[in-house]
């Protein structure tokens, strides 16, 4: 399975705290740097629906994301 260089920057961010469920705007300021918030504040948006569908990361009802619990179990 390959995995871009933005989808690293936010699987490294969000297994920082891999329990808590975080916004796609929060991952947008906060996993990538500013340069590219700057340029698209929504950036990480289209990763995170590619990372969903490689069942990488999950989403809860309110659109917010956590890395999946199966991934997190193999890391450990």
């Amino acid at each position: 399975m390959l995995i871009c260089d933005e989808e690293n920057m936010i699987l490294a961010f969000l297994n920082c705290n891999p329990e808590a469920f975080y916004a796609g705007g929060e991952i947008c300021r906060k996993a990538g740097n500013k340069k590219l918030s700057a340029k698209n504040p929504r950036w990480a948006l289209p990763f995170l629906i590619s990372l969903r569908d490689k069942d990488l990361v999950e989403a809860d009802t309110n659109g917010h994301y956590r890395v999946k619990l199966d991934r997190r179990e193999k890391e450990a």
